[in-house]
């Protein structure tokens, strides 16, 4: 998007967060959730990137993930610059990755790095972070499938032979049994939430 301006209050808000001026304002396009997203060049000739919640749901998000940057320091993360809470809209202000390798095209030296950083993160230890077999959201999927196999089917995500054939191993490992544990997950692993800096994987 074409750099736009702040409101006013927010924009004096994160000079007071970041400690000083903002140069200028990107707000960027990616990303699945209500959340304001910025890349911030800044006085000092630096950037940032921030998250800000725009309502409760992305504002428990932004706590859950500040609760991770509180935990941890890895390579995998971002790295946290900066956190804000005012009850409403907190703000979470990182390290700007606009210059990072962000795939595709993938190699396979990269899917390797993918599959031994998640296994890093699997076994690292954050507490107070919420238990998927208490989200409510998280069991029952492929009952669901099962029981109106043409919405998922018109997604156009897998063929009818495939999902008869796949259904019924997929109905028993379906349930609040696979969401127990205390590995940490991502949850959304994905192409465009993965990049490369050097020798880390974020």
């Amino acid at each position: 998007m074409e750099h736009q301006k702040l409101p006013a209050e927010l924009h004096s808000r994160l000079e007071k967060i970041i400690g000083q001026p903002l140069r200028q304002i990107r707000y960027v396009q990616r990303g699945y959730t209500a959340a304001l997203r910025l890349v911030v060049a800044l006085a000092d000739g630096t950037s940032v990137f921030i998250k800000a919640a725009t309502d409760p749901l992305t504002a428990e998000w932004l706590r859950n993930e500040y609760t991770i940057y509180r935990a941890l320091s890895a390579s995998f993360l971002a790295n946290c610059l900066a956190w804000d809470d005012d009850d409403l809209h907190p703000v979470l202000v990182l390290e700007d990755l606009s210059q990072a390798y962000w795939p595709p095209p993938w190699t396979k030296m990269r899917i390797r790095r993918v599959i031994e950083t998640l296994e890093k993160i699997s076994r690292a230890y954050v507490p107070d972070l919420p238990l998927l077999e208490d989200d409510p959201d998280l069991s029952g999927g492929w009952l669901t499938v099962a029981e109106q196999p043409e919405a998922f089917l018109s997604l156009g995500l897998a063929t009818e032979t495939w999902l008869q054939a796949a259904l019924p191993e997929l109905l028993q490992i379906d349930g609040r049994e696979t969401l127990k544990g205390q590995a940490l997950l991502h949850l959304d692993v994905r192409s465009d939430n993965i990049c490369f800096v050097k020798d880390r994987v974020v």
